[in-house]
């Protein structure tokens, strides 16, 4: 990609890039297996698969914190339990 700035004036100012969606699903599985508090920034809150593996995540037991503004997830994993499906 190539651009042509014309008029003389330096362009500044700033843009917020939300994190990298390929691997949010990822940091969120890989955020269970910590011990403590596992705390996320620049997350893709509105990404629908991460949305789907959150919801899922708290109803086997982790306590997940989101905030939308901020893009960032707070994770506690340490009450996550198996769970038995029926087959």
């Amino acid at each position: 990609m190539k651009a042509i700035i014309k008029g003389g004036k330096i362009p500044k100012g700033t843009v917020n890039v939300s994190g990298a969606k390929n691997s949010a699903t990822r940091l969120l599985a890989a955020a269970c297996i910590s011990d403590g508090e596992v705390v996320l920034h620049n997350f893709p809150t509105q990404l629908v698969d991460a949305q789907h593996k959150i919801r899922f995540l708290k109803n086997i037991g982790a306590e997940i914190v989101v905030d939308d503004e901020s893009e960032t997830l707070k994770i506690k994993s340490g009450s996550i339990s198996a769970v038995e499906l029926d087959r």
